[in-house]
């Protein structure tokens, strides 16, 4: 689900404290130079974690993002391509167990390697 429609989230991630950044790993291109950060936000109120990509996003740059749950084999996947400089994937709940982030650029030359965040 998208944090933002549902509520748990806002376009500047501010929700009166109840948003809490996990953990942070950087994201390449494929020719190994930095895109920018994968960072796995949750939402204790909402018991959900997703997350979110800095970085020079663009029409020749989609990021995908993707979140998965172990537990149950459970997986959202989003991407962007436009001009905004985040992008922000799909909410998973963290109530059946811990929640990992992956997120990669795919560019005309091909896809970066998959970042990928702690399961918490």
């Amino acid at each position: 689900m998208d944090p933002i429609r549902v509520g748990c989230a806002t376009a500047s991630e501010s929700t009166a404290g109840h948003i809490i950044h996990l953990d942070s790993v950087p994201v390449y291109l494929p020719d190994g130079s930095k895109f920018g950060d994968l960072t796995m936000i949750t939402n204790t109120r909402c018991s959900t974690s997703w997350g979110v990509v800095v970085g020079p996003v663009g029409p020749n740059r989609k990021v995908y993002v993707v979140a998965r749950r172990p537990a149950d084999h459970a997986v959202t996947i989003s991407w962007y391509a436009g001009t905004y400089t985040s992008t922000y994937g799909w909410e998973l709940s963290t109530a059946p167990g811990c929640v990992y982030i992956e997120a990669y650029v795919q560019t005309p030359t091909g896809n970066g390697p998959t970042a990928r965040t702690q399961c918490l």
